[in-house]
């Protein structure tokens, strides 16, 4: 028999504290104390509409719900569900007989039709081509009980039907085979196109092969062949072995683990030598060499000789960057060679030409963006590298405001300028009209301007103490309305 809990009521009081409340679960109202007929809504309004709520709710959880019609007879409700993909609705039925003296397992099959079947028959055994709905018993021309479980395809965690298999402790495809052995396929495919990729034993190679297409055969594959991967030592016939007693070690060996194997790429081959790894051009073997005592370690040339670093373009005009005790010296096939730089970077944001000349392109600039408004009116100077991105750092400049677009005739008759919320006033070199400032550390000075006139005024910035090489040329209209 199951075991049913025993609920506790709730208290008294608190039963009477739900009085003109609503349940927000639901959205039924709880009716209030002393509602009667003279009442408005009157008593039977309110506890009508209630119920009327209340069987809606009801609704979906009779769906597919099996109930007692009298005698022998019962009756489904109609219902919605889905099987195997297929969303499907089940129009109800009535007066369904089920079997005397008997229990009998009430369901809906694939092809949407309803089922009663004996005990002795039973839940079919593909739990995926049918819904259980319930199990009535039946003695004496009249029906005992009915036990819905229509939860058991309501509620489903996971699962699927397992694949046919063998019990044995092997796996064999094709065992009944009796002739010559032939290739054999494992495809992957789903959707409508081709086979999207195909495990396949090549009987006539000896090898496994994975296709990325199994019916087209692209030749995006991975051809294993002779591969053995182990943790013991002293296997033969393995290209790639793992040593000790953990895959602590791989070794590329010769199929016949004579020796040691190059690794080769296109026209580059990676040998194992003595001395240390060598990295070899095909063409002469002497290009691209790297030894163990002129190896790379730490980004620097770690070498007991040469300490040099060589350049090729086609196996000539050779270029030798060299560490002596002189300091870095550039060398071509034929001795010492210039360091002729068209341009050359400093710091990520200068260039000079190969005259000497600053770019002044490059330098660090001071965006000045326009703004306008009522007065007071913010305008946020940011300093930028060459490629227009804000610059971060704290920058030294000062800032003056004019009437004239080219900072002539002196500074503006009626705009004053101060220093806003970002960045610091350090000095004031004329007062409210020229500023020596700090920006923040992301790079910002916000400049603030006051005018009582109408009118247009132009900030512009200049190298001051302490301020780094800049671009100061950009100039920032100011209008006022």
């Amino acid at each position: 028999m199951p075991t049913y809990p025993s609920e506790a009521w709730p208290a008294d009081a608190a039963i009477e504290a739900l009085d003109a409340t609503t349940d927000q679960l639901t959205g039924l109202p709880f009716v209030a104390k002393g509602v009667s007929a003279a009442s408005s809504p009157t008593a039977e309004v309110q506890h009508n509409r209630r119920w009327d709520r209340l069987f809606a709710i009801l609704d979906e959880a009779s769906a597919l719900r099996v109930g007692d019609e009298g005698g022998l007879n019962i009756g489904v409700y109609p219902g919605y569900y889905t099987l195997g993909g297929t969303q499907k609705l089940f129009d109800g039925a009535t007066a369904q007989a089920v079997n005397d003296d008997d229990t009998s397992y009430i369901y809906l099959d694939a092809s949407n039709a309803l089922q009663i079947v004996t005990d002795a028959t039973g839940w079919p055994v593909d739990l995926d081509v049918f819904v259980p709905l319930a199990e009535v018993t039946a003695a004496s021309g009249d029906i005992t009980a009915i036990v819905p479980v229509l939860n058991r395809a309501r509620i489903v965690i996971g699962g699927g039907s397992a694949a046919a298999g063998t019990d044995s402790t092997s796996w064999t495809l094709d065992q009944d085979n009796t002739g010559a052995g032939v290739d054999t396929s494992l495809i992957f495919n789903r959707g409508t196109t081709d086979d999207d990729a195909e495990l396949r034993w090549n009987e006539t190679d000896d090898r496994f092969e994975l296709y990325a297409d199994g019916v087209a055969e692209d030749p995006a594959r991975l051809l294993v062949e002779d591969l053995l991967l182990h943790s013991d030592v002293g296997l033969d016939g393995a290209l790639i072995k793992f040593t000790g007693g953990v895959p602590d070690q791989v070794n590329f060996r010769r199929a016949d683990d004579a020796g040691d194997m190059d690794i080769t790429c296109g026209g580059l081959t990676v040998s194992g030598a003595t001395s240390g790894i060598e990295i070899d051009d095909l063409t002469d073997n002497n290009y691209a060499r790297v030894l163990a005592a002129d190896q790379v370690v730490g980004g620097e040339l770690d070498g007991s000789s040469l300490q040099t670093f060589s350049v090729y373009n086609g196996n000539v005009d050779r270029v030798d960057l060299k560490a002596t005790s002189a300091g870095l010296q550039v060398r071509d096939s034929a001795g010492y060679a210039p360091c002729d730089c068209e341009k050359l970077l400093i710091g990520g944001v200068e260039t000079i030409s190969a005259s000497g000349a600053y770019v002044s392109a490059t330098l660090p600039a001071v965006d000045i963006p326009d703004a306008g408004g009522s007065s007071p009116v913010t305008c946020s100077l940011q300093v930028e590298d060459d490629l227009g991105s804000s610059l971060t750092g704290v920058h030294y400049f000062a800032v003056s405001v004019h009437d004239s677009i080219d900072g002539g005739s002196g500074f503006a008759a009626n705009a004053t300028i101060a220093v806003g919320a970002n960045g610091t006033l350090i000095e004031s070199l004329t007062a409210t009209k020229e500023l020596f400032c700090k920006t923040d550390a992301s790079g910002q000075l916000d400049i603030t301007v006051t005018d009582g006139t109408a009118e247009s005024v132009f900030v512009v910035a200049r190298p001051f103490r302490r301020s780094h090489r800049l671009d100061c040329s950009d100039v920032g209209t100011v209008t006022i309305s």
